[in-house]
């Protein structure tokens, strides 16, 4: 409870929003007031019975006066509180000493407070703090040099001279060393919380060097998140902040691969099998597509869509989704899922001029639109199981890619040297209308 009491009446004055130093400050001068008020007002008793009544006098103004600073300080007016202290306690120790003809042992608790000042003010405060030694200095000025200044000085008993000289000195040297005191934890306070910051400005760049290792490998996960569903080019551009793509090819390829009867086999097996060989097929034909350096556009339940020539043109797009597709044919024509179901695939090819573009805020998806696409679909759903079903158009740009760039090619009647054409005739197309097809093989 008393310290509680203690708490109480020495933290009045602090305020909201208030920095901790200065709130020492405050906490301090409320100290600082009522100690001094209560030592003067014990001095009031001790000259009252040794019969000096006028120093009983000085020391009761002194304690009222101490008291009256202390409801100044925790009113909130703390400079004024602190030169009042500063006054009132330099006035008293100074009037003993002048009053009684030097011999009031006062000039040691004067130099003591020269040491209360650094205490009160905030030693970056300098025009306060200069200002305030003024009256510590003052009061050591008429001691030293006008100790006589009064010219009937008031008589003391030769036991209160030794008390108060002891009383003096006890005092100067208990502030003295309070202050050292309070200055060297200041110091020390200081180092530790200089240790702990370091120690946590230490902990808070080990935390950034961790999370700059988080974020770059979760920024590495969304690249290739990234480019596991849009073309390399394509997700540069977006990470650039390009929000619209949408490009034109004059040329590109377009092949559908559809696995023949898989709704059947999809009937008779189970989820887990079902995903599994269609896992196993796709990721069969993404190692050919890459071998080509052909981009893999999206699977279609069990339809695989693919493309040459975009997203960067190339010359050799026919040439290299042909190279695709009959590999594909010879890679799968014996393929067996591990239940025992053989599965067999027929394939669609067109050419021709398409656009290509994101679709998407979150969830993206890079897709093509165009004649060439639909009828490339077109070519795959009237196709022939194990075969490569094309179109005229595209014939004609295999054709074409001999003269500009592939010595592999030579022109025949109906043949390319290592890839020939076998015409299906003129067949009837939904959408299309009459269309005459082929079949293209490896010689």
């Amino acid at each position: 409870m008393k310290s509680n009491f203690l708490i109480n009446i020495t933290s009045k004055g602090i305020k909201p929003n208030m920095s901790v130093s200065d709130e020492k400050i405050v906490v301090i001068t409320n100290y600082i007031l009522l100690i001094a008020s209560v030592v003067a007002f014990g001095r009031i008793f001790m000259f009252y019975i040794s019969g000096d009544f006028g120093y009983s006098m000085i020391s009761m103004t002194a304690s009222v006066l101490f008291l009256t600073s202390y409801f100044i300080n925790i009113r909130g007016h703390f400079d004024l509180a602190k030169f009042f202290l500063l006054l009132v306690g330099n006035s008293a120790v100074l009037w003993k000493e002048l009053s009684s003809g030097g011999q009031g042992n006062q000039l040691f608790l004067i130099l003591a407070s020269f040491s209360v000042v650094f205490l009160l003010f905030d030693i970056k405060n300098k025009s306060k703090i200069a200002f305030a030694l003024m009256i510590p200095g003052f009061s050591f000025v008429m001691t030293i040099f006008f100790p006589n200044i009064i010219s009937k000085p008031i008589a003391i008993s030769p036991e209160m001279i030794k008390l108060e000289k002891f009383v003096g000195v006890f005092s100067g040297v208990i502030i003295v060393v309070l202050v050292t005191w309070y200055f060297v934890k200041k110091s020390n306070d200081s180092e530790v919380k200089l240790i702990e910051s370091n120690n946590l400005l230490k902990d808070l760049n080990d935390e950034l060097y961790s999370q700059k290792g988080r974020i770059e490998e979760l920024l590495n996960k969304s690249d290739k998140l990234l480019l596991n569903v849009l073309p390399a080019p394509i997700a540069e551009r977006l990470k650039e902040g390009e929000t619209l793509i949408a490009d034109i090819f004059a040329e590109a390829s377009i092949i559908f691969i559809d696995i023949a009867d898989f709704t059947k086999y999809s009937l008779i097996s189970s989820p887990e099998n079902i995903v599994k060989e269609l896992n196993r097929i796709f990721t069969k034909i993404d190692k050919i597509s890459t071998k080509y350096n052909i981009e893999k556009i999206k699977t279609l339940g069990d339809c695989y869509m693919a493309a040459s020539g975009i997203p960067k043109p190339r010359h050799d797009h026919a040439e290299m989704i042909a190279r695709m597709a009959i590999e594909v044919i010879e890679e799968m024509k014996d393929f067996v899922t591990d239940d025992g179901v053989s599965l067999k695939f027929r394939i669609g090819i067109d050419c021709g001029p398409v656009v290509a573009g994101v679709i998407g805020d979150q969830k993206f998806i890079y897709d093509l639109w165009g004649d060439p696409v639909n009828t490339a679909s077109r070519m795959e759903d009237y196709g022939v199981i194990g075969k490569i079903h094309c179109t005229e158009r595209f014939k004609y740009a295999i054709e074409k890619s001999k003269t500009n760039v592939n010595p592999l090619f030579s022109m025949g009647d109906n043949t390319i040297k290592d890839i020939i054409f076998e015409e299906r005739g003129d067949i009837e197309i939904k959408g299309k209308g009459t269309m005459r097809t082929y079949f293209l093989e490896k010689n």
